[in-house]
């Protein structure tokens, strides 16, 4: 016989009461914030036409109510999957990156050798960055080359900008250097010259969009578009990203198309089928009249829809 009384709620009980109240929350934060069927809650305004007019005057406030409470509500995980569901299964970086923000720590994520060497990597020119790291004044020292192979040409000790188009990852970040700039043969039996010695990788992971406008932003315009979608609807709390010092060398590039770093993803985008749909709808979605009219809760509205009905549209991906 069970000594529990009926007035003393068993613990599995209180266990389950405490998820059902949980997912309740979500629900009804969503229900609130968004006043649409996202979670199954439909609300009529015709029901209170003077609620609704005021919740049309509150927007923007409630916006700012979603943003802050984001992390303090646990998202269920259909909603992540819509998130996490964007990376390619080779993009593992990109999915932890994911799962590490919208766990809302904040924490600092510690990037491993293997995770930065499974980057391809560019550098991006900079105005003020440092001169050996400059088209024109590199095209001028190799013109005018004085030394042999082997020889230094300076010691370098500099902190560039390094970018990867693998997807969801560190996208543009800080990749400091210290070595030596010396001459060496290439595969093509061309002297060039050749950063040897060690980098670390930092960045802050967020998705703040830029104050210019997509095509003006240091992102470039897709990026800044992908940053804007996940913005507006993915919860979530900004993380620093940072990793040890690592030997590192690569030739000279010409800051096009040469990478200065390749790996077993430099022909991937780090993107599913599902997550190049998603974008391909919703980067003409973004640019549309009726984006830019929309509220910011219609617009996570939009964007929840568009990713959900394209999830469960691929086969096998039905929740």
């Amino acid at each position: 016989m069970s000594s529990v009384t009926s007035g003393s709620p068993t613990p599995s009980f209180r266990r389950r009461a405490k998820v059902l109240s949980g997912r309740f929350k979500f629900v009804a934060l969503l229900c609130t914030a968004l006043s649409v069927g996202l979670v199954g809650c439909k609300r009529n305004a015709s029901e209170n036409v003077s609620d609704a007019q005021s919740f049309e005057e509150n927007l923007d406030k409630m916006a700012q109510l979603l943003d802050s409470i984001k992390c303090i509500v646990p998202s269920p995980q259909w909603y992540k999957n819509l998130w996490l569901d964007l990376n390619s299964k080779e993009n593992l970086l990109g999915r932890r990156f994911m799962t590490h923000y919208m766990g809302c720590s904040g924490a600092t994520y510690q990037l491993s050798e293997a995770e930065f060497r499974a980057l391809p990597l560019q550098l991006v020119e900079q105005e003020f960055g440092s001169v050996f790291f400059k088209r024109e004044y590199m095209t001028e020292i190799v013109r005018n080359r004085i030394g042999d192979v082997g020889d230094k040409i300076a010691d370098i000790n500099e902190s560039v900008i390094a970018s990867t188009h693998f997807g969801n990852t560190l996208g543009n970040f800080q990749l400091e250097l210290k070595g030596v700039l010396v001459w060496r043969k290439n595969d093509f039996g061309k002297i060039v010259p050749h950063f040897k010695g060690q980098a670390r990788a930092r960045d802050r992971y967020d998705f703040n969009p830029s104050e210019t406008s997509a095509k003006d932003s240091w992102r470039g315009r897709d990026t800044e578009l992908r940053v804007r979608i996940a913005h507006v609807g993915m919860p979530g709390k900004a993380f620093d990203v940072e990793s040890g010092w690592m030997n590192f060398s690569f030739d000279y590039p010409k800051y096009d198309s040469e990478l200065i770093q390749e790996s077993e993803n430099s022909e991937r985008s780090g993107y599913s089928e599902y997550g190049e749909r998603v974008q391909a709808i919703l980067m003409t979605e973004l640019r549309s009249q009726r984006w830019e009219k929309a509220s910011h809760l219609e617009r996570v509205k939009i964007l929840l829809q568009t990713m959900r009905r394209v999830h469960e549209a691929l086969p096998g991906r039905a929740s």
